[in-house]
């Protein structure tokens, strides 16, 4: 058996990502499941817009920008993505009514996952 490692990234199974998922209150714990079954980094996630969701060759995500904090006042803000280019991840079939309830009547600038409190500069 392999030695586990500290630098090497452990991911979580999918029993204990619907544990952490069951473990969070209200909406947000959507959030969980879109991050863990979409594979999204969290500023990805922030940093989708409704306009962002995509229906050819599936139903899917374009990620283009990610939402970051400052390292001074976590202030938030809107920059490229870790890789420097757009790309697109599918919706697995779970994660599509969630998405279009987040989404609901919302304008395509209009952020996805919002929260009261994000403000982008």
């Amino acid at each position: 058996m392999e030695e586990a490692r500290a630098d090497k990234p452990r991911q979580a199974t999918e029993a204990q990502l619907y544990e952490l998922a069951a473990a969070c209150q209200g909406r947000y714990a959507e959030l969980v499941l879109v991050l863990g079954l979409a594979g999204l980094r969290w500023g990805e996630m922030a940093g989708l817009q409704a306009g962002d969701r995509v229906w050819v060759p599936g139903r899917g995500l374009r990620l283009q920008r990610a939402m970051l904090a400052s390292g001074g006042f976590g202030e938030l803000f809107v920059d490229t993505l870790k890789n420097k280019r757009a790309r697109t991840v599918p919706l697995v079939d779970e994660l599509i009514p969630m998405v279009d309830r987040w989404a609901g009547e919302k304008v395509n600038g209009a952020w996805l996952f919002h929260a009261p409190w994000w403000t982008a500069q």
